[in-house]
């Protein structure tokens, strides 16, 4: 744009553009064409607007409206025709037509709903199409953790990128303290470990060890301002909390500190509470010691409320939490009857008013049923004795809606893990896992071997790891058939009359049915903790100790339909 001096005086020339409903033109008349951007109209029928003069600051002197005349001397290849329009220059804009606000309201529902489908209600993969969810393909893989053993559930955590699902493990360290140094990269045997694997590739993502071993935990509970996932609240041997971040298992918080010892082990995990302290983040109670409760702050582990006690409790136990802001527990009395008790927390607490008071709060689920039902049909588990598998019997049934059974089982010297189940919304396939310990026989005697040295006496049990399958292929469940998936041998330690390694409690909930990408397929994941003879003819070696045996563990992970499609092959081939 020309820059104008002060007093100078300046103008240029308007060219409306006519509506064609409004101009007394032909059609022929209104040739044009546009060129660099600017519309030109031909000389047969050009029109020319009023000239207006601009004053020191190019505003109108005479706003009037246009009149248009005929000018038949407008000379095309002039430059500059079309002025620069300064943004003060209004112009009158005619009213959209109806059709075209149809237009733009059909255009703005649309882009709602896409968000609505997409964005907001994204369908649960296990009833949605299995083309919705095209992220990478799932590898079979396995994992090897030595001087490990792993314990309890296989615990299920997001990934920040993408929609699969990585697969968090707890695990604690050999029974032999005198082990190799192969233990040396891997941390101290006392206590235990945290292991976060990828679900897609089995790939080890991060490792956390604690001083005491961990003994449960969760992934959904507890999420901190600014942060996309959950958090991991871990509950360990006398009752130590801590608050782990869920991709790179770095510690938040803990309490109470590592040298504080109570008098007794309690192993109820911490229950959620709404926010209590304004932060935006729940918090957790739980018992400490015998007969006192404490509440912690989720995102810091602040104590909230320490030391709620009640003197005519010897120990309390069952804690839970109340809607309308009430904590409930089982109190223990001095006469060892029981009665339920009830605090409030607002008579401790000045609760800001924005708290919830009514809202569902989500609670740590532990899986302690032996029975897994699916479709009507009903897996029941059970272990009689004690030291299992050694002199103990299981039993297992599967009962229909008729309250009928139609599969059992029953071994000595065995025993059972939790099961699980399965179906396939693909298909009319769906049925029970499980895994069973059976003794190995030496003739009609259970394989066993002592072992007596200089400091130390100890026995070594063989024992057999079978993941067996009980599938049902009709809409009826008939017919029924049973498939031995693997079958893995386990080498078990006992070096005090209660002292087991492997133990089988510990791997009672070793299996896990999954989606872990959520594309409608299923996986298998399974674990098992075994020693390992270092030196050949060990037994048989008199200078030998505890230090040629190494604890390793394994982690599976299985295609599900294939394995089963392809053991049901086999044994019709």
């Amino acid at each position: 744009m020309s820059v104008i001096s002060p007093g100078q005086r300046a103008g240029y020339k308007l060219v409306p553009q006519l509506n064609s409903e409004e101009s007394e033109l032909s059609e022929e008349e209104l040739e044009s064409f546009y060129k660099d951007g600017f519309q030109i109209i031909t000389r047969k029928s050009i029109q020319s607007a009023d000239y207006h003069e601009l004053d020191a600051d190019l505003n109108f002197t005479n706003p009037s409206k246009f009149r248009i005349m005929n000018s038949e001397n407008f000379d095309l290849k002039a430059k500059n025709i079309f002025p620069t329009v300064r943004e003060n220059v209004s112009c009158e804009l005619t009213a959209m037509s109806k059709e075209r606000k149809i237009s733009l309201v059909l255009s703005i529902l649309l882009c709602i709903c896409t968000i609505v489908v997409f964005i907001i209600l994204p369908c649960d993969w296990s009833n949605c199409s299995c083309s919705q969810n095209k992220e990478k393909s799932v590898k079979i893989w396995a994992y090897v953790f030595p001087d490990k053993e792993l314990k309890g559930d296989i615990n299920l955590v997001g990934a920040i990128f993408g929609k699969h699902h990585n697969l968090l493990f707890m695990a604690r360290g050999s029974i032999l303290m005198d082990s190799p140094l192969i233990r040396s990269d891997l941390g101290s045997p006392v206590g235990g470990d945290l292991l976060l694997l990828n679900g897609l590739s089995g790939k080890q993502i991060w490792r956390k060890h604690f001083n005491r071993i961990p003994t449960e935990l969760d992934c959904s509970l507890i999420q901190l301002k600014n942060r996309t996932v959950d958090e991991c609240v871990v509950l360990s041997e006398k009752n130590f909390v801590a608050l782990i971040s869920s991709d790179e298992g770095k510690s938040l918080w803990s309490f109470p500190r590592e040298n504080i010892k109570y008098n007794k082990d309690y192993h109820q995990f911490p229950v959620v509470l709404p926010d209590l302290d304004g932060d935006g983040v729940r918090e957790l109670a739980f018992i400490k010691d015998i007969n006192k409760l404490v509440l912690l702050s989720g995102a810091s582990g602040t104590v909230l409320l320490n030391n709620i006690t009640n003197n005519e409790c010897t120990e309390i136990s069952h804690l839970k939490y109340i809607e309308g802001l009430n904590l409930s527990y089982l109190c223990q009395l001095k006469n060892d009857s029981s009665q339920e008790k009830n605090v409030s927390l607002k008579y401790y607490l000045n609760i800001p008013p924005e708290t919830k008071k009514n809202a569902r709060i989500p609670q740590h689920i532990s899986r302690n049923s032996n029975e897994s039902i699916i479709n009507g049909y009903r897996m029941v588990v059970q272990n009689e004795g004690s030291f299992c598998p050694n002199n103990c019997t299981s039993k297992i049934d599967i009962i229909n809606n008729d309250n009928k059974t139609v599969w059992t089982h029953e071994s000595l010297d065995t025993y059972v893990m939790k099961p699980i189940a399965f179906a396939f919304n693909d298909s009319s396939t769906f049925g029970f896992v499980f895994k069973i310990w059976e003794h190995e026989y030496e003739g009609d005697e259970v394989k066993k071997l002592k072992i007596n040295k200089q400091s130390y006496q100890y026995s070594v049990g063989y024992i057999y790891q079978r993941t067996v399958i009980v599938v049902f292929n009709s809409p009826l469940g008939e017919p029924l058939q049973t498939i031995n998936m693997s079958l893995n041998p386990i080498l078990q330690l006992q070096v005090s009359n209660e002292t087991l390694q492997p133990n089988p409690k510990n791997q009672d909930n070793s299996l896990l049915i999954l989606d872990v990408n959520k594309n409608c397929t299923y996986q298998l994941v399974t674990y098992y903790s075994t020693f390992e003879e270092m030196k050949k003819n060990y037994f048989m070696d008199t200078t030998a100790t505890r230090s040629h045996f190494t604890l390793k563990s394994y982690i599976h992970m299985y295609d599900l339909k294939k394995e089963i499609n392809e053991k049901l092959s086999d044994s019709s081939a």
